[in-house]
């Protein structure tokens, strides 16, 4: 069973994701993914920051690193969601015509839109250069 093609926008999930840990995957619907995150940052803070607070940069270093890696993480599923590295496909010759070329599920032959992401269809083009 493939992985469905996604709308999200792997910018959003990026900033999202940098506002703060699990937020960009939560917004790609990735819960447990999200929940994961946010425990390993948690888990990481707790155990590589001393009580009271350090004076220098390099004990937050490993926070840093987690933090960096949920962003990553975030942008690599967007884009891999997406199909076409995170570009939309817009035309039907890369699609089979039973195809959405938005979302890639497959078609009903008699509705003008995908129903699965209601993405307009312009059929005149294919039945055209047929």
């Amino acid at each position: 069973m493939g992985r469905q093609h996604s709308n999200r926008r792997p910018v959003i999930a990026v900033l999202l994701a940098a506002v703060l840990t699990g937020l960009g995957h939560l917004y790609l619907g990735r819960h447990k993914r999200a929940f994961g995150w946010v425990a390993l940052s948690l888990s990481v803070v707790a155990l590589s920051i001393p009580d009271p607070p350090p004076a220098s940069v390099v004990a937050l270093l490993p926070a840093l690193f987690v933090f960096t890696l949920s962003v990553l993480d975030a942008f690599w599923i967007a884009v891999r969601d997406r199909g076409n590295n995170g570009l939309q496909r817009d035309s039907w010759s890369s699609h089979s015509p039973g195809e959405c070329p938005v979302c890639g599920e497959d078609l009903d032959p008699e509705l003008d839109f995908c129903p699965w992401c209601t993405s307009r269809l312009d059929r005149q083009t294919e039945t055209a250069e047929e």
